[in-house]
């Protein structure tokens, strides 16, 4: 995400941070101590919309005054509007395993006078516990979207998902505007990071040998064939689907958080930690080889980078909206098939 702007922290408190990838409009219109506001133009079919990232103060005296500036700010906010993040605030005591006291009746009020709705989730209930795994005997849902009817009605597909908790005490949380259409159209690669594993090399000797006859050019794209098919195998069968993988580690992460009552799993979670990291260091690999950049040999092991690049690449070749003769916008893949265009923005 080469794009960062940041209010610094005062000593060891405070300070938040808000990057982004390219591909898309934001502009920061204000932003504080706790909070940055912002104008994002991501799908011309749709407009602009507000983004506020928020970091809820965590005292009760001072989150009246914080949700009455919202509350104030909503007045103004006549467009689709996103507020996201760690708001420390619950509204029941479902999103606590404890009777600690839930947020003050005075900053309910504050929210739904600002029409803000909550946007919900899909995912572990509990975003944030006392330890980094996920395995606290305290949690609690702190982390979350609101969002205003506007935003619904622009975005009907929007939905939020609790990821896994890893390295912090707070569950990253992702927040999805559209359903996402697969990709099916792959090309095959040879991955440095399978020469890593022994039988790598023998089976590149095995699939070479072949007894096709014919021309030395037809010779040779059939050994390439036979190399590329028995090479995909192998992979299949020694590393499968990394990715996943990944998924499926994450799912059990998630559900031993999530079934955890009094920090019984932080064995098991650590131990699924150590292959999550083992696998997205093979998948590293991958994408400095799917990013294509010709000086990674020179560089830092910046996988970020490389992730970045590989996806700015995979941005620049898709077609977002179709804009039709009449002069609508569509973003169904089965409506492209029926339908004449005019414009194309990618």
């Amino acid at each position: 995400m080469p794009n960062t702007t940041y209010v610094p922290s005062v000593g060891q408190a405070g300070g938040i941070v808000l990057m982004w990838k390219d591909g898309f409009c934001l502009e920061i219109v204000n932003s504080s101590s706790s909070m940055f506001h912002a104008l994002v133009t991501n799908d011309p079919a749709r407009g602009k919309w507000f983004l506020s990232c928020v970091y809820g103060t965590p005292y009760r005296e001072n989150q009246t005054a914080q949700w009455e500036y919202i509350k104030n700010l909503s007045k103004l906010v006549k467009i689709p509007w996103v507020l996201i993040g760690d708001l420390n605030i619950t509204f029941d005591m479902s999103e606590r395993n404890t009777n600690t006291n839930s947020t003050s009746d005075e900053v309910i009020d504050l929210i739904r006078e600002a029409e803000l709705l909550d946007l919900g989730y899909s995912g572990n209930p509990f975003t944030w516990t006392s330890n980094s795994h996920g395995t606290g005997r305290i949690k609690s849902r702190l982390d979350r979207s609101l969002v205003n009817n506007d935003c619904l009605i622009t975005f009907p597909d929007s939905k939020l998902l609790h990821l896994p908790i890893k390295g912090s005490d707070h569950a990253p949380i992702l927040l999805s505007l559209y359903t996402n259409f697969a990709d099916s159209n792959k090309t095959w690669k040879f991955f440095e990071h399978w020469l890593q594993n022994d039988t790598c090399v023998n089976e590149i000797k095995n699939a070479w040998v072949s007894n096709t006859a014919g021309f030395a050019a037809y010779i040779m794209s059939d050994k390439f064939s036979n190399t590329r098919h028995i090479l995909s195998l192998w992979s299949k069968n020694i590393f499968g689907n990394i990715q996943g993988r990944i998924t499926a580690l994450q799912q059990q992460l998630e559900q031993l958080q999530h079934t955890d009552v009094r920090g019984m799993h932080t064995e098991k979670v650590l131990n699924i930690e150590k292959e999550i990291d083992s696998l997205n260091e093979v998948q590293a690999s991958s994408y400095i080889q799917k990013s294509k950049d010709h000086y990674y040999n020179d560089l830092d092991k910046n996988t970020k980078y490389f992730h970045f690049t590989a996806n700015q690449r995979r941005v620049r070749n898709k077609i977002d909206s179709l804009q039709v003769v009449d002069g609508t916008w569509c973003q169904d893949k089965k409506f492209y098939r029926r339908t004449s265009c005019l414009t194309v923005y990618g």
